[in-house]
């Protein structure tokens, strides 16, 4: 039940995005790409605080990123020109302020392990979404087994391509939130 309220907030959030889509061109042609702020958002970065970020001990979550990012939100912050993905905290300290900067957070270990389990799980049932192996090549994305979370910050564009193929069982699972 928790894990459909997630799902439908995220499609809630989604509708916003792309029915402000026309807006986000007018406020500033510089804003990060959608793909970006959905990806970002359904793993677990962790980021650079910025002014007007909710922080949890000198760091934000990813959580609510989105809203930081749209300009009909009232957090919108017009500052960022990119987002990037680092793998540790150390390395967002050498980027501009004008840079978003995200790094794994201590959960995706977590995060990657559900993912791998659910690329090798073989199906063992029509109803059952979770299980993936011999329905989706990973090579066929440009990536191998297992995903790592080096392949999930380096290889951001693939591990996306991914995300939007798997079934919202195997999101919610891998999300576990």
């Amino acid at each position: 039940m928790k894990g459909k309220r997630i799902i439908i907030a995220l499609l809630c959030v989604l509708v916003v995005l792309l029915s402000t889509s026309a807006c986000r061109e007018e406020v500033n042609s510089r804003l990060i790409p959608l793909e970006r702020e959905i990806y970002a958002s359904s793993w677990s970065f962790t980021g650079r605080p910025f002014e007007g970020a909710f922080e949890t001990q000198g760091v934000f979550s990813t959580r609510w990123l989105i809203f930081y990012l749209e300009p009909a939100s009232p957090y919108f912050n017009p500052n960022f020109v990119e987002m990037v993905f680092v793998h540790n905290a150390e390395d967002a300290y050498s980027f501009s302020e004008d840079t978003l900067v995200l790094w794994p957070s201590e959960y995706m270990q977590r995060q990657v392990e559900r993912l791998n389990y659910v690329i090798q799980r073989p199906r063992t049932s029509e109803a059952d979404h979770r299980g993936l192996t011999g329905e989706i090549d990973l090579e066929s994305f440009g990536l191998t087994y297992p995903i790592t979370i080096e392949t999930v910050v380096d290889e951001w564009e693939k591990i996306y391509e991914l995300w939007l193929v798997l079934s919202t069982e195997a999101i919610v699972y891998i999300r576990g939130r």
